[in-house]
């Protein structure tokens, strides 16, 4: 047995159809977890961009690189000076690339 088995029927314009489908399309769920998802009041947003997820990755591991530094600093009392600038270097230029694809996305 189904876990929904109410159905209803909806009518749209051809208008309607496309913009709903683009929505949907955008949103990366199903037609009917887009509709249950609005019903809940909830309005579901755009999936990110692939740009963003590999920004988002490459953030990560510099962040755990730099925790480890951090980790390995407390550990031995020894602070490296040239690796730590490295992953500094590396996360200003991951902000900037992210800066430029937000508010320039058009030269990205």
């Amino acid at each position: 047995m189904r876990k929904r088995p109410n159905r209803i029927w909806c009518h749209l314009s051809n208008d309607e159809l496309l913009d709903f489908n683009r929505k949907v399309k955008k949103s990366g769920l199903t037609r009917q977890a887009y509709i249950r998802s609005l019903i809940n009041g909830y309005t579901p947003k755009e999936l990110p961009s692939f740009d963003y997820l590999a920004m988002a990755k490459q953030l990560h591991a510099i962040g755990n690189n730099i925790h480890q530094i951090a980790a390995r600093a407390n550990a031995t009392g020894f602070f490296m000076v040239n690796e730590y600038e490295q992953y500094m270097n590396d996360v200003y230029d991951a902000i900037a690339k992210i800066e430029k694809a937000i508010f320039d996305p058009e030269k990205h």
